[in-house]
């Protein structure tokens, strides 16, 4: 009976919430309830369902058939849940059945396993193996080679482009789902990042997450329901990182166990280093941001999108220096992206000033870079990856002078009268950090200085003075790695003097994140608002896809 009921509440709720109400809040609820008896109805509504979520029978044996309420229950925890106190919202936050909690999870993995399939069908990017198979192919033997892995139909570009833009497929409506559990119930976070692979094959549940999240991030250009969905999935990585005994939980800190083997997205150049073994959950979530901030530059930038993924790596690279945590990882890459995207932003100023969140954007890079260079000693494997760092840095030189001006960030306003001519003051959106979701009013470029940028300058500076002289006393251009490195670990002590006499220190690299342009907030909800309904309507017409072509 509980099934029966489920699917037909399904199929009602689909059709009821999908019309188009002229005062939307009050004529659904008169459809569901009747605005006479809302109260009751709807109190007698929410525990039937909790009822049949927590203790339907075949609810907790049948993982396929988890997945239906728990989608159900994500349109219903958004509906409306900014306006009024949303009832399942807060069954959400008091829901312990540590059982049903995994059987969720396990239904999560499921998806998203088969949701990132689908993306691996249209372009196989599994990658190439120097196999004994290969070898003999390699050297035209290949009829005999027992290589069973099928492969897949390579189909030209504007096929695969078409493909792409109709993914992710409509079981992605659990994403909705997996983000509103996630904000609302710590023991459902503690579940996800813990909960291992049912068999030794099969990859685990968050797993399977973090590779869809790979995917969804590295295609988000191609439609913005593709966009829409990654952003989903990196707030739900932010409310993980956010969360200190998360964190460290994801660093590797309890044991080995914790480490993951998850398929990274390798459709398109350039690719991360390709690693075998399996590895600490942060360390994969930094590649997938690094991937996706690499794969989505476009004239007409996401800006929110990279703002979140900018602001995951501040929390993360905060978090490890504070811990003194140091990772085995490919900081090189890191130091690259980074530095390539404030050379993008350089270039395609015209384009990115006027959007509403592109100062704290800016103010959040700039600070994550000078936080980089600041702690390196704490977190920072080697030396080596040190002097990298600054090496890039004073490489970057002229990058830096042209991102401050063509952005206007100087710390002192220059004397020239300002063009366009000033608008009414508005709140500089450095003050307070808010996305799009919640300023969407058009807002012309001002002076936003920008504390960071004008420090990451002056030891930029430094340590190209430095190299500079070494290189005229010895009459040679090009210096070796060895003397590079000497030269930038003796310019250390003379750097910390001439800040400390410039005023330059701290400019929000300050580790905690609360420096200049208050680099990391503690995630509010609120503030994502209208992302969070556009996910919400989504969600809506995947379900109702989903409804009609019968799929479960």
């Amino acid at each position: 009976m509980d099934e029966s009921a489920l699917d037909t509440l399904t199929v009602f709720l689909v059709v009821a919430l999908n019309k188009k109400f002229t005062d939307p809040s009050s004529d659904i609820i008169n459809v569901i309830a009747g605005l006479d008896q809302v109260d009751t109805v709807f109190t007698d509504f929410v525990s039937s369902l909790d009822h049949i979520i927590r203790h339907g029978r075949n609810y907790v044996e049948d993982i396929p058939s988890v997945n239906e309420p728990f989608i159900l229950l994500g349109i219903l925890a958004n509906y409306n849940k900014f306006e009024f106190q949303n009832p399942y919202r807060l069954r959400l936050d008091d829901f312990v059945n540590e059982t049903i909690i995994q059987k969720i999870i396990e239904s999560i993995g499921r998806t998203c396993s088969s949701a990132r399939d689908r993306y691996v069908d249209v372009q196989d990017d599994s990658p190439e193996e120097w196999s004994l198979s290969n070898t003999l192919t390699y050297l035209g033997l290949g009829s005999l080679s027992f290589n069973k892995k099928p492969t897949t139909q390579t189909v030209d570009e504007e096929t695969a482009k078409r493909l792409f833009a109709q993914l992710p497929p409509h079981s992605a409506a659990t994403l909705l789902s997996t983000y509103d559990f996630a904000h609302a119930n710590k023991l459902f976070c503690f579940n996800m990042v813990n909960l291992p692979s049912q068999t030794k094959t099969l990859e685990s549940p968050f797993g399977a997450y973090l590779s869809l999240t790979s995917y969804l991030f590295n295609h988000a250009h191609r439609t913005p329901r593709t966009g829409t969905y990654a952003y989903l999935n990196l707030l739900v990585l932010r409310i993980l990182v956010e969360d200190q005994v998360l964190c460290k939980h994801l660093c590797g800190a309890s044991t080995d166990e914790t480490k993951l083997s998850v398929r990274l997205c390798r459709q398109r150049q350039p690719f991360l280093p390709l690693l075998k073994e399996k590895r600490i959950p942060i360390a994969i979530i930094m590649d997938i941001l690094i991937d996706g901030i690499n794969h989505n530059l476009r004239r007409r930038l996401d800006v929110d999108l990279y703002l979140l993924a900018v602001r995951i790596l501040y929390l993360i690279i905060s978090f490890l220096s504070r811990s003194r945590t140091r990772l085995q990882y490919h900081y090189d890459q890191l130091h690259r992206t980074l530095l390539s995207l404030l050379k993008f932003l350089s270039t395609y100023s015209t384009d990115l000033k006027h959007h509403p969140s592109t100062s704290i954007f800016l103010s959040t890079l700039t600070n994550l870079l000078l936080l980089s260079i600041q702690t390196s000693d704490n977190y920072l494997p080697t030396q080596t990856d040190a002097d990298d760092l600054i090496y890039k840095l004073v490489e970057s030189g002229e990058v830096l002078f042209k991102f401050r001006d063509v952005y206007d960030l100087a710390t002192k306003k220059p004397t020239s009268p300002p063009t366009p001519p000033p608008q009414q003051q508005q709140q500089h959106t450095t003050t307070k950090p808010t996305s799009t979701s919640t300023s969407h009013h058009h807002h012309h470029h001002h002076h936003h200085p920008n504390p960071s940028i004008t420090t990451l300058i002056r030891i930029s500076d430094h340590y190209k003075t430095l190299l500079d002289t070494t290189a005229r006393k010895t009459g040679r251009k090009t210096l070796s790695a060895k003397e590079v490195g000497d030269i930038i670990r003796s310019g250390h002590e003379s750097l910390s003097l001439s800040l400390s006499i410039a005023g330059g220190g701290g400019g929000g690299g300050d580790v905690d994140g609360g420096g200049g342009g208050g680099a990391i907030e503690v995630y509010r909800e609120v503030e994502e608002k209208s992302t969070l309904k556009r996910s919400a309507r989504l969600a809506v017409d995947d379900v109702r896809e989903l409804v009609l072509s019968g799929c479960p």
